[in-house]
């Protein structure tokens, strides 16, 4: 499914190239920083959307829990992520990007180290609680910067527009 995965994303790049009107103007991936913001966005958000994949698997298979209750036992990581979705756009203006993007790829490391460390019968609140609420710094804060730094290529926000809508 990966390589297919590769081969789809490959043969769209191409193909919007190659169409007179494209969804997305290949114009806005000449810009290095933006691409490798959205490629680390990308990568990860597939960290976070597999571990909340096996987070519940694990609550549902292991511990037993019923649907309703791993809900409300991941509840947090949606209230936390409100929290630090507030505290992101706050420091947007005061801390480089660069900075805010790394903050968020260490919430992402260190909630997955945290959620090595679970077993069997590990409480929900020394590993499972903390990991919810760290590892959705790195969805947020990497979230804000990919939204707040638009291509750099064109000089105003009408061009970018023009061009993302062409």
């Amino acid at each position: 499914m990966l390589i297919c995965g590769v081969f789809c994303i490959v043969g769209f790049s191409i193909w919007e190239t190659i169409f007179p009107y494209p969804l997305l103007n290949p114009m806005v991936w000449a810009n290095k920083t933006f691409t490798l913001v959205v490629l680390s966005v990308s990568i990860g958000y597939m960290s976070f959307i597999t571990n909340e994949f096996w987070i519940a698997l694990y609550m549902q298979d292991i511990q037993l829990y019923a649907p309703l209750h791993i809900a409300v036992l991941l509840l947090p990581q949606a209230v936390a992520g409100i929290l630090w979705s507030y505290l992101g756009q706050a420091l947007i203006s005061r801390i480089s990007g660069t900075s805010i993007m790394a903050i968020g790829g260490f919430g992402y490391l260190v909630g997955a180290i945290l959620l090595i460390f679970i077993k069997q019968n590990s409480s929900y609140w020394i590993f499972l609680f903390p990991a919810l609420c760290i590892t959705v710094i790195g969805a947020d804060f990497q979230f804000i910067v990919s939204n707040v730094s638009p291509p750099s290529n064109f000089m105003n926000p009408t061009d970018i527009c023009i061009a993302l809508y062409q």
